[in-house]
């Protein structure tokens, strides 16, 4: 206690474990269990991919396979430099690791996260990425305004075609609200080809119970001032089939 008898705030170090174990504790009650949790000779459906340090407690809280934890190498060092590679890639690659290792969940800790794909996800709620979309946050460290870590879930999302003119610029919106309270817009944007064509890939449903803890409204499709509404089913954004958009 301070001279005045007031309590000090509890230790950071406290409060972050505090913090992890929320998020892991989500990930548990909120995420698919999978094979080869007790029987290790049973190869899981998905990965869940966070930094290293947060491994062990993903697994042995979240009870989640984590791709890469506290072990380092000592599962296969190639894997290990892969998923640890995916925070430094552009999306592209990004994408291409996600594949490779079957991830299916992944957890960006705070905007302290300053390499690129980290610092893109979490800045960004995943806004122009088209496979990712945010389920869940966990609150800000105290005194600070950022959520602690987003989760987010990796999917082939749905593929939007339409028409408009030749090179014309599409932008697709979508006014999302997270468990905290925090309005964010998820937004693509393409442009028309010499043919009027347009395609862009949306990860999320208007499905309530497929899009975690985050609120969504319906797609905006706008072309200039004209504007469309979609939406989009879940099956489309778990199979990536394509869906017919508005012409304009």
């Amino acid at each position: 206690k301070t001279s005045e008898g007031e309590t000090h705030a509890p230790d950071r170090r406290i409060e972050a474990s505090l913090l992890r174990r929320e998020m892991t504790r989500w990930l548990r009650d909120n995420t698919p269990e999978t094979s080869g949790y007790l029987a290790s000779d049973r190869e899981p459906e998905y990965g869940v991919l966070a930094r290293w340090g947060e491994g062990h407690f993903i697994t042995y809280d979240a009870r989640r396979p984590a791709v890469i934890g506290n072990f380092g190498d000592d599962l296969g060092s190639e894997h290990f430099l892969l998923a640890r590679s995916f925070f430094d890639a552009d999306p592209a690659r990004a994408e291409e690791i996600l594949e490779e290792l079957r991830v299916r969940y992944v957890v960006i800790r705070s905007r302290a996260e300053s390499r690129e794909m980290a610092w893109k996800l979490f800045t960004t709620d995943g806004s122009r990425l088209g496979r990712y979309r945010m389920l869940h946050e966990v609150r800000p460290h105290r005194g600070t305004r950022p959520p602690s870590y987003k989760i987010f879930e990796f999917v082939k999302g749905a593929v939007l075609e339409g028409t408009a003119p030749p090179r014309a610029l599409v932008r697709v919106e979508l006014d999302l609200t997270t468990n905290l309270g925090r309005e964010t817009r998820f937004e693509m944007v393409a442009q028309t080809n010499a043919d009027g064509r347009y395609r862009v890939r949306l990860p999320y449903s208007q499905q309530p119970d497929a899009r975690g803890d985050s609120q969504a409204a319906i797609y905006r499709v706008r072309v200039e001032e004209t504007i469309r509404e979609v939406t989009i089913e879940e099956s489309a954004v778990q199979n990536g089939a394509t869906v017919p958009g508005p012409a304009f």
